[in-house]
């Protein structure tokens, strides 16, 4: 196991653009016309609150924990609902994203990717 990957998390509203050998992910449903907040931590980092603009994507950079317990919590609120999320779980995003988690905010939730364009592997409601 190698432990000094490098992990992108990309959360975004609309068709992401092409990341490496990642593709585009266009989700299933149509997506907001708003902004929508997004708030994310770590247990040793607090990234802040940012707005996300509708066709704009936001995004973190991260090195996992030697222990394999990386844990990013966010808190994504948008005019269609709020959730509190685990974004990035190391025993459950590690091999499912490799080197990039890509999400999509939409108006029923919040998707999650794998290698699979337009088929979501986690979804979550908004709460």
């Amino acid at each position: 196991m190698v432990w000094d990957d490098y992990c992108d998390t990309h959360i975004a509203y609309k068709l992401m653009e092409t990341y490496g050998s990642c593709g585009g992910v266009e989700p299933a449903t149509a997506e907001p016309d708003q902004n929508f907040d997004i708030h994310c931590e770590s247990y040793d980092d607090n990234l802040g609150v940012h707005t996300v603009s509708p066709n704009r994507v936001y995004g973190f950079h991260f090195d996992p924990d030697i222990w394999g317990t990386t844990l990013f919590l966010c808190e994504v609120r948008t005019h269609y609902g709020v959730g509190n999320y685990n974004i990035y779980e190391y025993r459950r995003d590690h091999n499912r994203c490799g080197d990039r988690c890509i999400w999509n905010v939409t108006r029923s939730g919040v998707y999650g990717y794998a290698d699979v364009p337009n088929k979501p592997v986690i979804i979550f409601k908004w709460e």
